[in-house]
């Protein structure tokens, strides 16, 4: 699948995305934070493209494709048929940017070894964009010792020959800042600021169909359903508030490939109280407006000091106070720093109980509001793909010098 519009010139960013079972129509992450970045680097005036696999052409067409074409965006879309013939497939497609395109994005293992195969004795420079703690993902899943150990080797060997390296959180920069002996420069996990400023009326009347009232404190989830994510945990915390009249629920749940989904038990506990929705993503701004405290707990675990969950800003600038857990990535500091709601330990919902009672005294007698305007502010400041426009066009620039092979 290509894109009608003609290949420029010149390519400033090629977004390389290869995985294995993820692509961009079935993974939220990489919409938000592949196609979102794409799509924000095109605003800031750079030339992009995209080089990716997809499994559900219809879903790439509505969820991908379009976006790019209505902005006369060049693209190669591949179909997905097993590893072998995707990453001879994903090289072959490379081979003709070469010449035409100065810097590459990439996340992840594979695309810098594509870059390599593709054009081994002068490939693309790049920029590596580190996710996560891939060291301890593999431990989530057990994956076998050998495994590990070829995966790490090909992950330092990628991010070490990257001209430029970014990171989602403080921690996980400096981690790998350590591990090479280089700079990494900080881009968490960002959002579109103006898609969540959804006017009071709509507010009102969407609140009003879900049967929310005007004094109603409404709970929100919105992800997935792995099991670091601990939903079974947020839902046993929740139950502890379901005899309160003025308390209600709004869980937005979906499925990512990769992810080892818990079972929702205990649903019905909850009655009329709870709203379960699977919704798209472009409804995500305004289902968050309902709501007044948004949650994201999770395991204590590398994995998570690592991360930069993207419900977090979503949250933000949606105005809500957020109920995390200690040592989420750089969004915990966020939340004690600038009072944005509550830390609770999933391991003890007895004292996060408590602790999310203290708080909602809090929220109501202080007002929401003040709470929702700091929440939007940091959102903004913090968050927003425009905020970072400036540090992402250097990290971009021609004048960069190059890493070499």
């Amino acid at each position: 699948m290509h894109s009608k519009t003609p290949k420029p010139k010149k390519i400033d960013v090629l977004y390389v995305i290869f995985d294995v079972g993820l692509t961009l129509e079935n993974s939220a992450v990489f919409q938000s934070q592949v196609l979102d970045q794409l799509l924000a680097m095109h605003s800031f005036g750079l030339s992009v493209s995209l080089v990716a696999m997809y499994n559900d052409p219809g879903r790439f067409k509505e969820l991908v494709g379009n976006k790019l074409d209505d902005r006369e965006i060049s693209f190669v879309a591949l179909k997905a048929k097993n590893f072998a013939s995707d990453f001879f497939s994903m090289a072959l497609a490379l081979r003709k940017f070469k010449g035409s395109t100065r810097r590459a994005y990439v996340r992840g293992l594979w695309g810098p070894l594509l870059l390599k195969f593709a054009n081994i004795l002068n490939p693309i420079p790049y920029n590596y964009d580190v996710r996560g703690d891939l060291k301890d993902e593999f431990d989530a899943v057990q994956s076998s010792p050998f495994k590990q150990k070829i995966y790490l080797k090909l992950e330092a060997w990628g991010i070490r020959n990257a001209s430029n390296i970014t990171a989602v959180t403080k921690v996980l920069a400096d981690k790998v800042s350590k591990e090479i002996g280089r700079n990494v420069t900080v881009i968490p996990c960002c959002i579109n600021y103006n898609l969540y400023n959804i006017d009071q009326a709509s507010k009102t009347f969407n609140r009003e169909r879900l049967g929310f009232g005007d004094d109603d404190i409404v709970f929100v989830y919105s992800g997935g359903l792995s099991h670091y994510q601990q939903v079974p945990a947020m839902l046993k915390l929740w139950a502890g508030f379901i005899n309160r009249n003025n308390i209600k629920f709004l869980l937005l749940t979906n499925e990512d490939p990769h992810s080892h989904p818990v079972t929702l038990n205990d649903l019905n506990q909850f009655g009329e109280k709870l709203t379960h929705l699977s919704v798209p993503r472009s409804d995500i701004p305004q289902i968050l407006s309902l709501a007044n405290i948004g949650f994201m707990l999770r395991d204590s675990r590398s994995l998570n000091n690592a991360a930069s969950p993207v419900k977090f800003p979503e949250y933000l600038a949606s105005g809500l106070a957020v109920a995390a857990s200690p040592g989420t990535g750089d969004a915990s500091g966020l939340i004690i720093a600038h009072q944005l709601g509550v830390l609770i330990d999933p391991l003890d919902l007895k004292a996060g109980t408590n602790q999310l009672n203290d708080f909602l005294i809090n929220l109501l007698s202080n007002g929401q509001e003040v709470v929702a305007k700091k929440s939007r502010m940091i959102a903004k400041e913090y968050y927003d793909w425009s905020s970072f426009k400036e540090l992402l066009l250097k990290l971009y620039s021609v004048n960069q010098v190059e890493s070499s092979f």
